[in-house]
């Protein structure tokens, strides 16, 4: 049951979410696999967790940019320059495909509700969709992933 509970968390965190399906993106993608769809869906959820990351839990964290541990640096910078530098072997069919991002939206809510229902905890612990400043976090993670996907196209197609 502990198992269970210790892999709900951490697919309850949006970074370690997102770093399993870059993983997933990039094996396919290994294997020749048509992975375009998938990397227009995450690539900017991928960058809005990192531009939340600096924005919301590292003030909290109160230590300097150059004291950041190795692996949350590798998890927050890195992710960022790896994706912009895939964005040159992908074609989006369309300008809606930067609306795709809302898939993993959902997923998030998702396993939001299903991480508090289970272990009675919500992610993060700052997470909270029955109050307003948990929807108001939600919404700035949304309208960072839509300016992420948004930016990751112009720079695609218009730099």
């Amino acid at each position: 049951k502990n198992k269970y509970k210790k892999i709900l968390w951490y697919f309850s965190h949006f970074t370690f979410s997102n770093s399993v399906s870059l993983l997933l993106y990039f094996t396919l993608k290994m294997f020749e696999f048509n992975t375009n769809e998938l990397f227009i869906a995450i690539a900017p959820i991928s960058l809005s967790v990192n531009l939340n990351y600096f924005l919301i839990l590292y003030p909290k964290k109160n230590i300097l940019l150059y004291d950041l541990p190795y692996y949350s640096f590798v998890q927050h910078f890195m992710t960022s320059f790896i994706i912009i530098n895939e964005l040159e072997y992908i074609e989006y069919d369309s300008f809606y495909d930067i609306l795709n991002y809302n898939y993993f939206i959902l997923y998030g809510i998702l396993i939001t509700y299903f991480n508090y229902y289970i272990r009675g905890v919500w992610t993060y612990g700052i997470v909270n969709l029955y109050s307003y400043k948990g929807w108001k976090l939600f919404l700035q993670f949304n309208f960072v992933s839509f300016i992420s996907s948004l930016s990751l196209y112009s720079i695609k197609y218009y730099l």
